[in-house]
């Protein structure tokens, strides 16, 4: 059997390796019977011997090459002429970041293998549907709120970097089956609810010094102001939804601290200032 693993999202790739062994491979003698290759180390030549050595106490060996790319010209066209040959033993797995549609060794290769993807989501509704869909995997859920956040982070860093990071909220919640806003940010982002009930408590008191103080450990800490900032907005949105219809004053003088967090959000966005004097400016005028 031969396999062709096409993306950039390395850790769906191990996460992929790591099932097909565990279905073919005996932990005792995995070691045994799982090989890594390089194309611009190793020789064809070796690659194929390894594929047709029998497996060891097993049913199957596994055989993974990376950089096939690097192969010399006369060795792609050797391993090429064997990829139908090999043996039923072996199941051949080859690691290929970037799919080039006029490379047409690569197009030979891929037409003898099956073909899986690992390129992460672009947009933000499959960025949303990946999120859900990878997390039903661990029979875990997420929130709403949950998955705005992480995805306003993740449009600003390596998306490739995903299923890592939900994988680390994942262990980190051990037995618990629902991911909230709490968790994404305790794990992606470093901040606890008790730093932002921090700030949000010394901005409702006005304690400019306090809320100054915990921002600063928090950036100091490598919080990004922007993370920071979507905590408080799902803070605030909490404690609005939470206020009786009632209380009027309270849900304007909510309704207008989400709306100056929005209009911070866009300057975030925009402007050329840096983003944690910005921040630091804003909390300020929040504490009035």
């Amino acid at each position: 059997m031969n396999i062709l693993f096409v993306g950039t999202d390395n850790n769906a790739k191990k996460r992929k390796l790591e099932e097909i062994c565990s279905k073919n491979l005996d932990p005792a003698t995995r070691e045994l019977n799982l090989n890594l290759f390089y194309g611009d180390t190793d020789s064809t030549a070796s690659i194929l011997t390894n594929l047709n050595t029998p497996p060891f106490s097993s049913s199957k060996r596994i055989t993974y090459l990376k950089n096939i790319q690097s192969l010399p010209k006369k060795e792609k066209e050797t391993l090429l002429n064997n990829l139908k040959k090999i043996s039923k033993h072996s199941i051949f797995i080859i690691d290929l970041e970037h799919y080039q549609a006029k490379d047409s060794f690569i197009k030979s290769v891929s037409s003898c293998c099956h073909v899986t993807h690992f390129d992460p989501p672009k947009t933000l509704p499959a960025v949303k549907n990946w999120i859900i869909k990878y997390l039903s995997k661990e029979n875990r859920e997420i929130s709403k709120d949950a998955i705005s956040y992480l995805i306003k982070i993740i449009q600003m860093r390596d998306i490739s970097n995903l299923s890592s990071e939900l994988d680390k909220i994942c262990l980190y919640i051990d037995d618990k089956k629902r991911i909230d806003v709490t968790d994404v940010a305790s794990v992606v982002c470093g901040i606890s609810e008790a730093d932002i009930f921090e700030i949000t408590n010394a901005i409702k008191a006005k304690d400019r010094k306090k809320a100054m103080f915990v921002l600063s450990v928090l950036l100091n800490n490598k919080a990004k102001p922007y993370e920071i900032l979507g905590f408080l907005g799902w803070h605030f949105r909490k404690a609005y939804a939470g206020l009786k219809t009632s209380d009027i004053t309270g849900r304007e003088d909510l309704s207008e601290k989400i709306r100056f967090l929005l209009e911070l959000d866009y300057k975030l966005k925009t402007s050329r200032a840096k983003p944690s004097i910005l921040l630091e400016a804003s909390i300020v005028k929040l504490c009035g």
